[in-house]
């Protein structure tokens, strides 16, 4: 950028005809010479060298500018010598008196006219050297340009005068001030780096590292105005960091207003909307100018310090032109944009992005474009992008069967990215398909998604439909895919599909569906070991895609059914490594679901509530659906076991409804709710649950002991009712029918069936369970294993075992996270109260003195009786009570147990 610096060598003055300056204090420097020496350098800071003057007069421009940085500049250099300013412009304002107010710092009293303060200024001027400085705003005033005109006629040839004049607007129209020649030329230069550096170094005091203030220059440019505005924004930011995360208010009208001025606005545009994929060939299109348009344009705005030596526009000046340009105003040039990029062959995704950015799509290829962009999108984890692509071209397609696909897609997109919000969308994709509007392969899929939602008969249906339609090969290997799934749902579906299908039709999208067949079938002949290792290859293989989460799930179902922990736990640590932010969340609450079932065989049940609501949470809870059934049962029975039975009746305040029986992933539910009835001592209501499980469970020929181990459940609800028998043979068969590695489920078999054996023949069976459990850690069912057993030593005589065992017990109950000791067997028990008996006189009195809290020492000293004594009664009084411990004498004390 250029201005004329017009000097009258005999007069020594200096003035300025007219120059364009994109905002005030841009580093400028004006030399002439003044017997011998510089007139005056104005830079930031301002220097003045070899004038032996008192001070300097700048006459600033418009109040608009509130704060020019030159008349911020001349008082930090000139601390001392108060410099004098007069403000020769008002904005929107004519008034001579207003205009010229302030003119009475030059001189007491006389008169404000303009020919009176130029003749002041003109006679100033002998005794010291006088910058005039006027803005745009100024310029524009007829009374400021009168003064103007006044002031260069009247100074004198001896005098020390500069005249300085800027507008904003790179235009050449208009008029400009018209001083004596003749003239030189001078350049007029943005501040450099090292200056705006140093400017931001005194405002941010040391708040910022050296790096980030060494970048920030470079992020915000030389402009003067815009490094004034970014002042102004530090000023009014609560904090350095808000300040530097994104341009202020001032930063963005003071870029806005010079890009208007200069008309650049819409270059300014461009660049910012062709972001990554600009380069000046396809901005020349854009914008539809000769490239050497463009360089006049680039010009314009590296001398302006917008644009960075790369031609990008500088940082926060993109930021302040994406921010400040509302949608409407930017959808010319997106879509001039989309256009553009199209012709030149850019990526699809790129083109779908400006397309989206119009909401627009009448171009007769942008329908297409806005498919194939949303398949690269969902392909790369980007849904909310497919989303928009597909929602778009949803908007602008009239075609009836082509809104049902483009339905469906969305729908497919949905459960990836959003589960909980895709039962929005089900009920209008299934009445699509019913009304013949989706092909064979969309309806099989459909019936895949319903039943994830556990909707029996509309999945049914579908699948009854896609079977009718199918003729295709796709159509086929879906149907397949839909056949096994809705199988595993749903039991009594259709018989799984066979192996004829052709390898080259599956192994592309479902290389596992061959084994995922093999282990349902293998799992529906109780082959346990055979089964877990098709679920353990099958998990091996699945990546964390849409694609597998049917077959992820089924694998996983299995090895929970058979309480392989071991295998269980490998799996969640090597997958959680593979799972990024971006995949499906059903793989995320997957493994936060098994990762909470198998912190509940641990008996760690906070761990179990917290990674259970994790899984519930990524997913919503979709009421009777798949997803959430495993997390959302480990959640109710660990609430149970910890005895916070109010939130679990809450919970099931609800009636069931009637399809949940239909699933064993609706059975997950009413096993939690059974063990909630058998938790508050509706044991009878607990039986009846137990036992409708093992029927449905039964007919469908399915085992699954670690998940629904109905039998051991049935023979816990039958001890507490009394009926030993029962629980005996339940307990045994539970033990047939689960495989060696379920420790858990075993080891609490094993107790049951000991508890309910006359003792001490079940001492060698508590022993085995209490070993089994020990492997898995302290745990609550260790703990009550111990618990059992201390009192099985105790009925067989050998006190001094029974204690040791119990203080095991109690330390096992300690240590574990469970809010709760282990529950004993209820003291109104049947079971335990089929061996009451009356106690005798001196029981009697122990009894009593142990329910009011004293120790067997103190019992001992008031009942002269040994220690011994104390403990021998207390055994044959828990025996003939039917109690576990010293704390639930008090409970039934006053029941008036007989005395013999």
């Amino acid at each position: 950028m250029e201005f004329c610096l017009r000097k009258e060598a005999a007069a020594k003055v200096v003035s300025i005809q007219a120059f364009t300056l994109a905002a005030p204090a841009v580093r400028l420097e004006v030399r002439a010479d003044v017997r011998g020496d510089d007139l005056i350098v104005l830079a930031d800071p301002v220097v003045l060298r070899g004038l032996e003057t008192a001070g300097i007069t700048v006459v600033a421009g418009s109040d608009a500018l509130r704060r020019p940085v030159l008349v911020r500049a001349a008082r930090r250099a000139l601390p001392d010598r108060h410099p004098r300013m007069l403000f020769a412009g008002a904005s929107a304002t004519t008034d001579v008196a207003a205009l010229l107010a302030p003119s009475a710092r030059l001189a007491d009293g006389g008169s404000r006219e303009p020919a009176d303060v130029a003749a002041r200024l003109a006679r100033l001027g002998h005794r010291m050297p006088v910058a005039v400085i006027v803005d745009e705003a100024a310029l524009d005033l007829e009374a400021c340009r009168a003064f103007l005109q006044e002031l260069s006629h009247r100074i004198a040839p001896d005098a020390v005068f500069a005249v300085y004049a800027w507008r904003s607007g790179m235009s050449e129209h208009g008029e400009t001030l018209s001083l004596a020649p003749p003239a030189n030329r001078a350049k007029l230069r943005p501040l450099t780096a090292a200056t705006v550096e140093q400017i931001l170094r005194g405002a941010l005091a040391g708040e910022v590292d050296d790096v980030v203030l060494a970048q920030l220059p470079l992020d915000i440019g030389g402009n003067a105005r815009l490094v004034d505005a970014a002042l102004d924004d530090l000023a009014a930011a609560d904090s350095v960091h808000d300040w530097m995360t994104e341009a202020g208010p001032a930063f963005g009208r003071a870029a806005h207003h010079i890009l208007a001025k200069h008309d650049l606005a819409d270059a300014a545009r461009a660049i910012a909307v062709l972001g990554d994929h600009y380069d000046p060939a396809t901005l020349s299109q854009v914008l539809e100018l000769s490239l050497p348009g463009l360089g006049a344009v680039f010009d314009d705005l590296i001398a302006l310090a917008l644009l960075a030596p790369d031609h990008t526009l500088r940082p926060w000046v993109q930021a302040a032109v994406a921010a400040g340009l509302e949608p409407e105003a930017m959808r010319p040039m997106h879509r001039r944009a989309a256009e553009v990029l199209h012709a030149e062959g850019a990526p699809m995704r790129v083109v779908a992005q400006h397309l989206v950015a119009t909401g627009e799509a009448m171009q007769p290829w942008a329908l297409d474009v806005l498919r194939d962009a949303a398949a690269q999108a969902i392909e790369s984890r980007d849904f909310d992008e497919a989303a928009g692509f597909l929602n778009l071209a949803l908007g602008w397609t009239a075609g009836r069967d082509e809104r049902a696909e483009l339905r469906a897609r969305l729908l497919d997109l949905t459960w990836a990215a959003q589960p909980r919000r895709v039962g929005e969308m089900l009920a209008l994709v299934s009445a699509s398909a019913l009304d013949g509007q989706l092909p064979a392969h969309r309806i099989a899929r459909l019936a895949q998604l319903l039943a994830w939602q556990g909707r029996t008969p509309g999945a049914r249906q579908l699948l009854d439909l896609a079977t009718d339609r199918a003729g295709d090969d796709r159509a086929e290997v879906e149907l397949a895919v839909s056949r096994l799934w809705v199988r595993h749902v749903f039991p009594e579906a259709p018989a799984l599909p066979g192996s004829d299908l052709r390898p080259e039709l599956i192994i592309g999208m479902y290389p596992w569906l061959p084994r995922a067949v093999a282990l349902m079938r293998l799992l529906a002949a109780g082959d346990t070991e055979a089964a877990t290792a098709e679920a353990v290859e099958v998990l091996h293989r699945v990546l964390p895609h849409e694609s597998d989460l049917e077959v992820g799930q089924l694998a996983l179902f299995t090895l929970l059914s058979l309480e392989r922990t071991d295998e269980i736990l490998a799996w969640t640590r090597r997958f959680a490594g593979q799972l990024s932010a971006g995949d499906p969340p059903q793989w995320h609450s997957l493994v936060a679901a098994a990762q909470a079932k198998v912190a509940f065989w641990a008996g760690d049940f906070d761990t179990a509530i917290g990674r259970a609501r994790t899984a519930i949470d990524l997913v919503g809870d979709l009421e009777w659906g798949v997803l959430a059934a495993v997390p959302r049962a480990v959640l109710l029975m660990s609430l149970t076991e910890t005895g916070r039975h109010d939130e679990v009746a809450a919970a099931f305040a609800a009636p069931l409804p009637q399809c949940l029986t239909r699933s064993p992933y609706g059975l997950l539910y009413l096993r939690a709710r059974s063990q909630h009835h058998l938790a508050t001592n509706a044991r009878q209501s607990a039986a009846d649950d137990f036992r409708a499980i093992g029927e449905i469970l039964t007919a469908w020929k399915l085992e699954a002991p670690g998940l629904l181990p109905w039998r051991a459940d049935l023979a816990e609800a039958a001890l507490r009712l009394g009926d030993l028998d029962s629980a005996r043979r339940l307990a045994r068969e539970h033990l047939d029918a689960i495989p060696a590695s379920g420790l858990w489920s075993r080891g609490r078999a094993l107790r049951l069936l000991a508890q309910a054996l006359p003792q001490p023949e079940g001492l060698p069976l508590l022993r085995e369970a209490v070993t089994l459990l020990e492997k898995r850690g302290e745990s609550l069912e260790h703990a009550r294993a111990l618990d059992a057993m201390a009192r099985a030593y105790q009925e067989a005589g050998e006190l001094a075992t029974g204690r040791s065992v119990q203080r095991r017990a109690e330390k096992v109950s300690r240590s574990r996270t469970a809010s709760r000791a282990p529950e004993p067997v209820n003291p109104t028990d049947p079971a335990r109260k089929a061996r009451r008996g009356p106690l005798s006189r001196a029981e009697a009195k122990v009894a009593r003195l142990a329910s009011q809290g004293y120790t067997n020492r103190e019992i001992s000293s008031m009942l002269y009786i040994t220690m011994s004594t104390v403990e021998q009664h207390l055994t044959r009084i828990y025996r003939k009570l039917g109690i576990d411990r010293r704390d639930e004498l008090d409970a039934i004390w006053g029941t008036g147990p007989g005395v013999a």
